[in-house]
C-alpha cells in the first residue's frame, strides 16, 4: 500500500506530499523526540535552505535542554547541601 516503513504510526494527513524530520537531542547524544514538519503539495517540497533553518532551532533548543539539565543538577545538590547542613547543625 501506501505506508512507509519509516513512520510505524502512518501519514494521517493523506494530503502529505514533503516531510522534513530532525532528532532532538539531549546533550549526551540521546534523543528526546522528532521534530516532524509537513508540507502539503501547495506548499512545495523542503529545500536545503528550510533543513538548515530547523537544524538551526534544534542546536538552540538544544542549548536550552543543557542550561536545563545543569539548573536541575544544581538545584539537587542545593537541596543535598541544605539538607546536610541542617544534620550538622
Amino acid at each position: 500500500g501506501d505506508s512507509d516503513p519509516r513512520f510505524s504510526n502512518g501519514i494521517v494527513d493523506r494530503d502529505t506530499d514533503h516531510i522534513l524530520c530532525q532528532p532532538i537531542v539531549y546533550p549526551d547524544g540521546g534523543i528526546v523526540a522528532v521534530l516532524e514538519m509537513w508540507r502539503r503539495e501547495a506548499g512545495g517540497r523542503f529545500h536545503e535552505e528550510d533543513e538548515e533553518i530547523s537544524y538551526s532551532y534544534l542546536v538552540w533548543g538544544g542549548i536550552a535542554l543543557h542550561y536545563m539539565s545543569i539548573f536541575i543538577n544544581l538545584n539537587k545538590q542545593k537541596k543535598l547541601n541544605d539538607f546536610l547542613l541542617a544534620v550538622v547543625k
